[in-house]
Formats: structure tokens, C-alpha cells, sequence
């Protein structure tokens, strides 16, 4: 699945971020979100759309 929208990114077993078309991330959801990274800041960005 490719997506930038990070509540469909939830769906997802691992996690790839590709920046300027290189793999940049992965790992887990939970993995990539603790780097505080690119996923981590558009999940921060999207949050309070998908809260739980």
C-alpha cells in the first residue's frame, strides 16, 4: 500500500518511508514512530484526526 495518509499507515504489518525516492525508514508502526523521525512528524502533522 502507498499512502499519505498515516491512519491508513496503521493497516500496515511494517512501515517504509521513502523521501526523495529512497527508503529513509522502516520498520513497525510503534519502530518508526520512537525514531522521531519523517513518519513520526507526519504522524504528529495527522494525529488528532485518527486519535483512538
Amino acid at each position: 500500500m502507498i499512502t499519505h495518509r498515516m491512519a491508513a499507515a496503521r493497516l500496515v504489518d511494517l512501515v517504509l518511508v521513502v523521501l526523495k525516492g529512497r527508503i529513509v525508514e522502516f520498520g513497525t508502526r510503534e519502530e518508526v514512530i520512537q525514531r522521531h523521525g519523517v513518519y513520526a512528524c507526519l504522524w504528529n502533522l495527522q494525529a488528532e484526526w485518527y486519535a483512538d
